[in-house]
């Protein structure tokens, strides 16, 4: 999965996970997460999720969409700069994003998470399912031209 990606996932569901009675979890897996991988900022990141969990609350109390987008685009945006300085830290969070963080979430917020990205090149084909749909996509070759004009 793509760098970008998955730190947009993972956001998404950190962010949903911490509205939930069960955000405990969800803390307790990512403070994991940097015990493994940062050590010297696993206290720091707890008390972060603390914080977070406490927005999120207050901002669902309000109906308030557009700080919960924030503060996904916030928690993105930190767990991108950390994948792309860490890279080894991509597997250790997919399986946080897979077996900790979706099983705490309904199944419609699961449906926002995940995004299939399917990407055909040179002379490829996609033939991929998502919920159920079937997308069929071919990539042809450029035409073919003489050359510059003269």
């Amino acid at each position: 999965m793509e760098l970008s990606v998955l730190a947009a996932a993972a956001a998404t569901a950190l962010v949903g996970a911490m509205a939930t009675d069960t955000w405990t979890r969800a803390a307790e897996a990512m403070t994991g997460l940097w015990c493994r991988f940062r050590p010297g900022e696993a206290q720091e990141i707890g008390q972060d999720l603390e914080l977070l969990h406490r927005d999120v609350h207050r901002a669902r109390e309000r109906g308030d969409t557009a700080a919960e987008d924030e503060l996904v685009a916030e928690w993105q945006g930190t767990l991108g700069r950390i994948l792309r300085r860490h890279e080894e830290m991509v597997p250790a969070l997919q399986m946080v994003l897979e077996e900790d963080l979706a099983p705490l979430l309904s199944e419609e917020q699961r449906q926002v998470i995940y995004k299939q990205f399917n990407t055909a090149t040179g002379h490829g084909t996609v033939v991929a399912a998502q919920n159920g749909v079937i997308h069929y996509h071919v990539q042809r070759a450029p035409a073919e031209t003489d050359g510059p004009d003269e």
